[in-house]
C-alpha cells in the first residue's frame, strides 16, 4: 500500500513539472504565483531581491524576480507581477539582456553571443507559432535601425490568444555605438517575452423589462412619498452616500421643481459603468405635455445595483 502511495505521488509530481516543461508560462489565467515560485525553486533559480520601488496604480505588489543560468547568452531574469490583494498574476516578463549584467558604455559582444541571442529568439518564436499560429511581425523599427540598418537584427511578434491574454516577443541585437554630447546609443543584446493578463472587457448588463418596471415604480414611489411628507420612506430609497444630504427642505425643493410627476413618462433607459467599476442604471423621464412656463421638462434618475437612487438631475 505504501509503495502504491509513493508511486501515485511520483506521478503527480511528474505531471506538475511537465506542465512547466517549456519553462515558459503561456496560460497566465490558470497558473498561480505559488506554482511559478515552486517551479523556479525546483530548477534551482536564484531569487533576486527587488532594489527599485515598483509604483502601481492598479493594486500590483512589488514584482518577484528570479535568475536562471544560461550558456553563451545572457542569464534569464523572470519577473512575476501580481495583484497585492489575491496574488493573481498580472504579467510575466522573461528577459535575456546583456545590460542586466554589463552596464558599461560601448559593451559590444562577440559574434557567438550575437548569434546565440538570435537563435534563442527564433526558438521562442517557433514554439509560439506552433502554439498560437497567427502573428503580427515588425522588423527593424527602432532608431538604431536608421543608423546601422545593415548590422542590426530587430524583430517583434504579437499574439492575442484570447480577449484577456496578450503575448509579445521581441529582440534587438546590435553592436552599434554612438556618443554625441549627452546622447549615447549603446549596443543592445536583448530578448523580451511578455505574457500579460489583460482585464476582460466588461459588457454592460442588459436592462430587462422587469428591472426597468421595478425601478420605474421606485421612482414614482420616491416622489409620492415626498408629496405625502413621508420623508423617512423617501430617504430609504436613496443611497447611503447622499441620504444625509436629503433634508426635508431639499426633498421638497426637488418635488416642487418637477411639479406634477404624473405628467412625466419614461422616455429612455441605459446602463453605464462608473469610475468605481460598478454599473449604474439610468432612467430618463420627459414631460408628456411640454409647457414653457414649467420648471422642468426632463429629469434623470440614476440607480445603483442595490436599486437605490444615487443621483437625480
Amino acid at each position: 500500500m505504501n509503495k502504491m502511495k509513493i508511486y501515485i505521488n511520483t506521478i503527480f509530481l511528474f505531471l506538475g513539472t511537465y506542465a512547466f516543461g517549456q519553462e515558459i508560462v503561456y496560460d497566465i489565467h490558470n497558473t498561480t504565483l505559488e506554482d511559478c515560485i515552486k517551479f523556479e525553486e525546483s530548477i534551482g533559480s536564484e531569487l533576486i531581491p527587488t532594489t527599485s520601488n515598483h509604483i502601481s496604480f492598479s493594486g500590483e505588489a512589488q514584482p518577484i524576480k528570479f535568475k536562471r543560468l544560461e550558456e553563451i547568452i545572457p542569464d534569464l531574469i523572470v519577473f512575476y507581477k501580481f495583484k497585492e490583494s489575491d496574488s493573481t498574476l498580472t504579467s510575466i516578463l522573461y528577459e535575456w539582456d546583456v545590460s542586466n549584467f554589463d552596464k558599461r558604455d560601448n559593451n559590444k559582444q562577440s559574434a557567438e553571443i550575437q548569434e546565440g541571442v538570435k537563435e534563442k529568439y527564433y526558438e521562442l518564436k517557433s514554439k509560439l507559432l506552433k502554439e498560437f499560429q497567427k502573428v503580427e511581425i515588425d522588423s527593424n523599427y527602432s532608431n538604431i535601425a536608421r543608423f546601422d540598418p545593415e548590422n542590426i537584427f530587430e524583430q517583434s511578434c504579437n499574439w492575442e490568444p484570447n480577449d484577456s491574454t496578450s503575448i509579445e516577443l521581441y529582440s534587438t541585437v546590435s553592436n552599434f555605438y554612438k556618443k554625441e554630447g549627452a546622447s549615447t546609443i549603446n549596443p543592445v543584446h536583448r530578448i523580451r517575452l511578455y505574457i500579460k493578463n489583460k482585464e476582460r472587457k466588461k459588457e454592460p448588463p442588459i436592462l430587462d423589462d422587469k428591472r426597468k418596471s421595478d425601478l420605474d415604480s421606485l421612482t414614482f414611489r420616491f416622489f409620492d412619498s415626498i408629496k405625502k411628507s413621508e420623508f423617512e420612506i423617501s430617504k430609504e430609497l436613496l443611497s447611503e452616500a447622499i441620504r444625509s444630504q436629503a433634508t426635508k427642505e431639499v426633498l421638497k425643493q426637488i418635488y416642487n421643481s418637477i411639479e406634477d410627476v404624473s405628467n412625466f413618462e419614461l422616455s429612455a433607459t441605459g446602463i453605464q459603468y462608473g469610475m468605481d467599476g460598478k454599473s449604474y442604471t439610468i432612467l430618463n423621464y420627459s414631460r408628456i405635455e411640454k409647457d414653457e412656463n414649467t420648471n422642468v421638462n426632463n429629469f434623470k434618475v440614476v440607480f445603483n445595483d442595490k436599486n437605490e437612487i444615487v443621483s437625480l438631475k
